[in-house]
């Protein structure tokens, strides 16, 4: 009986305290419940909004197929990776001989003889970026013509250069602007 006795205390203070503050009860639930309302509107409308960009996502897609346009374009993006390192390796391989090719040329143009009118003669250097290459002199006069070639090695040959020679290697290492 002492049991029966304490829980119907409990029971009668529990309603004694519900039934004196009942309004704030039925406020604190309202209040709840129309914070879940708001919620779940809230939840609707963006599941709505999210749903029609979707929508007209989809209907943008000239061909309808969603998959079929993503595997295209990922066999785009892999062939334009496969592009870019054929490209790469073709960029290192020019970096490796650009220093071979012939890159620079210098032109003199002279006259070697008094007999000959105008600036005919000339010399011609042709060089690669290390200084490599050959120098080309043409000798006219109105009874001859004569054609020199002289290796060139570092800007240097081990040939004798007239000074004509010289200033067609100097003028060819000359950057252009």
């Amino acid at each position: 009986m002492a049991l029966e006795w304490g829980e119907g205390l409990k029971m009668r203070s529990f309603e004694s305290y519900f039934s004196s503050h009942a309004v704030g009860f039925w406020l604190a639930m309202l209040i709840v419940v129309v914070l879940l309302a708001g919620w779940v509107l809230y939840s609707s409308l963006s599941q709505s909004r999210m749903r029609s960009k979707y929508e007209s996502l989809i209907r943008s897609v000239d061909s309808g197929n969603v998959p079929a346009m993503l595997a295209d374009y990922l066999n785009t993006v892999h062939a334009v990776s496969r592009q870019t390192s054929e490209m790469e390796r073709r960029v290192t391989l020019l970096d490796e001989v650009r220093p071979s090719l012939l890159r620079h040329v210098g032109l003199v143009r002279f006259s070697p003889f008094h007999d000959t009118g105008g600036d005919q003669s000339f010399s011609l250097a042709m060089l690669n970026g290390r200084g490599d290459g050959v120098v080309i002199s043409a000798l006219h006069s109105r009874h001859e013509h004569k054609l020199y070639a002289k290796p060139v090695v570092g800007r240097a040959s081990t040939y004798p250069l007239t000074v004509e020679e010289q200033q067609a290697i100097s003028d060819s290492m000359v950057e252009a602007g």
